[in-house]
């Protein structure tokens, strides 16, 4: 895989999809569909975690893959962006972020090889989406108590374990952090230590630049981000 997608981009500029949160509220979606038959009787209301439809309206997820497929994208992201137990603990779903991620995974990887199929000479890839979490290790959420976190360093590291370790169904893995740097500073080094265990996946990362023109995320520089 990891062969694949490196000589695809040696040969040409991979377009990767769009977002996915604006096509899903296309749909209109309801509680009923976040809940499903599984989560039916769920103590929290659901509505809005997009993650969920994995398990509950993988329809929904296929034809937005398809449609990014179809319109050109090379490279389609998992709709993982917040499953992690620190995300998905607001719903109190921390135990289905396994079932999540490697759902997520297999509609988009299903969906990457029948476009591939269709077309072999330009063959489609998946990303794992790996977001930031509703959580900031760096600064204090309580401006009365500047020491407190809400998370910490090991929390984090745990969280995207779990979820980086569904990448043997997807080609390459996708960080997006916009603030704060802390997420990406552990995450990119926890990657490198998977892939040293054997996980096949490259991994690049997404950063928005910010102003003053040229500055960065927080203001630090790629290599405070783990890159080189």
């Amino acid at each position: 895989m990891r062969a694949s997608i490196t000589s695809a981009a040696k040969d040409r500029i991979l377009v990767l999809d769009g977002a996915m949160g604006t096509m899903i509220q296309r749909h209109s979606l309801q509680e009923s569909d976040f809940r499903g038959e599984r989560f039916l009787d769920h103590s929290h209301p659901l509505k809005g975690n997009n993650d969920l439809l994995a398990l509950t309206r993988p329809d929904v997820l296929r034809d937005i893959h398809d449609a990014y497929f179809e319109a050109g994208a090379d490279i389609a992201e998992t709709n993982t962006f917040s499953s992690t137990t620190i995300a998905q603990a607001d719903y109190g779903l921390e135990s289905a972020v396994e079932d999540l991620n490697f759902a997520s995974a297999r509609i988009a990887r299903e969906s990457a090889d029948h476009w591939t199929a269709l077309n072999p000479e330009k063959p489609r890839f998946v990303a794992g989406s790996v977001g930031p979490t509703n959580r900031t290790a760096s600064i204090s959420p309580d401006v009365n108590d500047p020491g407190y976190r809400a998370v910490t360093f090991q929390e984090l590291v745990t969280a995207y374990t779990q979820q980086m370790v569904v990448e043997g169904w997807m080609h390459s893995s996708s960080k997006r952090f916009l603030t704060p740097s802390m997420p990406k500073q552990l995450c990119l080094p926890r990657k490198r230590h998977l892939t040293s265990q054997g996980s096949p996946c490259p991994s690049w990362s997404a950063e928005p630049s910010q102003t003053p023109p040229g500055a960065r995320s927080a203001d630090k520089p790629p290599k405070r981000f783990g890159c080189p």
